[in-house]
């Protein structure tokens, strides 16, 4: 058994991630990295390989793919809602699919090759959460940024769409946009409403969400390492 498991997702970026993959292991192995490979076929399956890769006391476990990948891969790191006691497994990011909202958060480079050396490297951080939705999350502060949009015309809901995918639709203090922070938040609705979490869609209001602070510890570019 080797230390590195790297989990991916072939049909992450529409397909792209199987096309590319024997580039992208060829990149692996150039920056020294000594893994194995296991393929997810269907949802679910990089949290249960991911949790036996904890179990088993790898020391990293790298999520290939987008950002659904990655949010499967790092469920796989609790059990019952917690993290696995005992557990000193890293988390790592290979960004081959699509949505890369949690690969831009921590400065993780899209390029194979960049991508490698980070994971060779081994510089890490403790993280909870953060993305650019909430732009000024911190990944580290066991807090829940929390943004809530108002009654937006057509209008206020094109320009919002472009300024959240630039993480600038707070900067013009917009009442309709408001931002509450909370380690525990629930949500419900009147009607039925489903969840959308990272491009995944597990169910329906109401639901709560609570952070576990410094639950993962994530494998990043030395340049965005805390301190």
């Amino acid at each position: 058994m080797k230390a590195t498991l790297v989990v991916v997702n072939p049909a992450s970026g529409g397909g792209r991630t199987r096309r590319r993959w024997p580039a992208v292991e060829k990149e692996l192995a150039g920056a020294g990295v000594d893994f194995q490979v296991a393929f997810t076929s269907g949802p679910g399956d990089a949290t249960r390989i991911a949790r036996k890769a904890v179990h088993e006391g790898r020391a990293l476990v790298v999520a290939a793919g987008g950002d659904g990948t990655i949010s499967e891969t790092a469920a796989g790191f609790f059990a019952d809602g917690e993290p696995i006691p005992g557990a000193t497994t890293r988390l790592g990011i290979l960004p081959t699919g699509t949505g890369g909202d949690f690969r831009r958060t921590f400065g993780i480079p899209i390029a194979a090759a960049a991508a490698a050396r980070v994971l060779a490297a081994g510089h890490t951080r403790r993280i909870d959460a953060g993305m650019r939705m909430a732009p000024m999350a911190d990944p580290g502060d066991g807090l829940l940024d929390v943004i809530v949009i108002g009654d937006v015309n057509a209008l206020e809901n094109a320009r919002g769409l472009g300024r959240i995918r630039k993480g600038t639709h707070l900067d013009d203090h917009n009442p309709k946009f408001q931002l509450y922070r909370g380690h525990k938040v629930h949500v419900e609705s009147e009607e039925p409403t489903r969840l959308d979490v990272d491009g995944e869609q597990p169910g329906f209001l109401p639901a709560t969400f609570e952070v576990i602070p410094g639950a993962l510890e994530l494998v990043i570019p030395v340049s965005t390492s805390p301190g």
